[in-house]
């Protein structure tokens, strides 16, 4: 991985984030090298230096029967023809975050707040996440969870979290994705908090603090076979080395 490139793109992400690098959302029409079928994003315009560049996200095939989304940064001349495009670099999808924050609903930098309070509680254990039935929310799909959901009563709103594959723009893209929900007494959703920062923090810290809880998922016990494996492994070298050393002082 080139190095420059890196600190090329971790200068960008700081600028984004303090505003001194301004993205914009720009119809998909105005660039004549996006192709419709593969886009599965916004696509935002930023210039550094008074050189104009894109970023967005796009569906690429790995095989016959599966697709990912990957970032795509390209550089523009001055009449939006593409002259370049940023090799695969750490920093991609960060950069692309930061230009999707820059242009989401303001209110959602609020729910930012809102999501990192909730993250350092349940981190505190000073809040009480619940493992529920996904039957208890009839928006839910069973067929695209990949988790446990989880559920929080605070300050009289109820919150439910749960990682479900997710799928950009209609396109079959397999991906974890962290939700986070409001919903009401009966389990429907009021809110999608989809769009606010720290989700992934969040959820890694409610699954440690509900760990046991039991209710794993069929990907959960995968998990838990995994590492109970792993242990054995560790035990029963333990035990040969143990059974080769008293053997050698028999000798």
């Amino acid at each position: 991985m080139n190095l420059m490139y890196v600190q090329m793109l971790d200068k960008f992400i700081q600028m984004s984030q303090s505003r001194e690098m301004v993205w914009v959302t720009r119809k998909m029409e105005e660039f004549s090298h996006i192709e419709p079928e593969t886009l599965v994003s916004p696509v935002f315009e930023a210039s550094y230096r008074g050189k104009r560049m894109l970023v967005y996200r796009s569906r690429v095939s790995m095989n016959r029967n599966n697709s990912e989304s990957q970032t795509v940064i390209d550089f523009l001349d001055d009449n939006g023809v593409k002259i370049g495009e940023l090799p695969r670099t750490k920093g991609m999808k960060e950069l692309y975050e930061e230009a999707f924050y820059q242009n989401r609903d303001p209110q959602m930098a609020e729910l930012d707040k809102v999501v990192a309070g909730l993250t350092e509680l349940t981190k505190l254990h000073k809040v009480t996440w619940l493992l529920q039935p996904t039957a208890n929310y009839p928006e839910l799909d069973d067929d695209v969870l990949t988790s446990s959901v989880y559920q929080l009563d605070y300050r009289g709103r109820r919150f439910i979290t749960y990682a479900e594959e997710g799928a950009d723009s209609g396109h079959k893209i397999r991906r974890d994705m962290v939700a986070l929900h409001l919903v009401d007494a009966n389990g429907k959703r009021i809110k999608n908090l989809h769009a606010a920062r720290g989700l992934d923090e969040l959820f890694l810290q409610v699954r440690l603090a509900t760990r046991n809880q039991g209710g794993n998922t069929k990907l959960d016990e995968m998990v838990e076979s995994i590492v109970v494996a792993s242990l054995q492994q560790v035990v029963d070298k333990i035990k040969a080395e143990k059974r080769t050393q008293a053997n050698g002082t028999q000798h």
